[in-house]
């Protein structure tokens, strides 16, 4: 009996296949320029160019310089950017320049500026407004409570202003002044107390 041993051999082949993906980014970077544009203004008739004399951007107030002591009064320049330009007061009031107060008013509110020839009328008005101010509207953004008649006259110079209650119907701080055209609602400056006898601000322990 002859055996025979019968060997297989298997061979297996595995494939092993590999894909790499590569990804490109390419980054687009845009410049844009801008030229600031300069727009350039006509200076007005009232105006010239000259360095403002405190060396700020402004507003600077002076006042005017020229020979008539009428208009060196009311008319006043501002300075902006280094351009001067020159206005006017409405008529009836005065440019006060002094520092932290500049502004137009009546006239007995600027005694750094006094129109030669005071009349009677105003001599009278300056002492009604001794030691006070035009009273502030609050509802119209601290404007001062003073109107303007056209016709530029009054037909009084001084009025009380009483308030209310037992004290408000004898006691007052307030009053008007009509003074050329102008009516202005005054208050005595704090501390004081109006006499309506003489029409002046006087310390309360005067009136007692």
């Amino acid at each position: 009996t002859t055996s025979f041993l019968t060997t297989t051999t298997t061979t297996t082949n595995t494939t092993t296949t590999t894909t790499t993906t590569t990804t490109t980014t390419t980054t687009t970077t845009t410049t844009t320029t801008t030229i600031p544009t300069t727009t350039t203004t006509t200076i007005p008739d009232n105006c010239f160019v000259e360095k403002c004399q405190h060396g700020t951007d402004g507003p600077e107030y002076y006042q005017n310089l020229e020979n008539d002591p009428v208009y060196n009064c009311r008319d006043y320049y501002q300075c902006d950017f280094d351009v001067w330009c020159k206005h006017s007061c409405k008529w009836g009031l005065i440019f006060d320049n002094r520092e932290g107060q500049e502004g137009c008013k009546l006239p007995p509110l600027c005694p750094n500026c006094l129109i030669p020839g005071m009349a009677l009328i105003d001599i009278e008005a300056a002492r009604h407004m001794q030691n006070a101010s035009v009273v502030l509207d609050k509802e119209m953004m601290n404007t001062p409570m003073c109107t303007y008649s056209d016709l530029g006259s009054c037909d009084y110079i001084f009025q009380p202003v009483y308030g209310y209650g037992p004290r408000g119907g004898h006691c007052t701080t307030e009053f008007k002044v009509c003074y050329r055209g102008w009516s202005c609602y005054m208050r005595c400056d704090a501390g004081l107390i109006l006499d309506p006898r003489s029409g002046q601000c006087l310390p309360k322990r005067t009136l007692e």
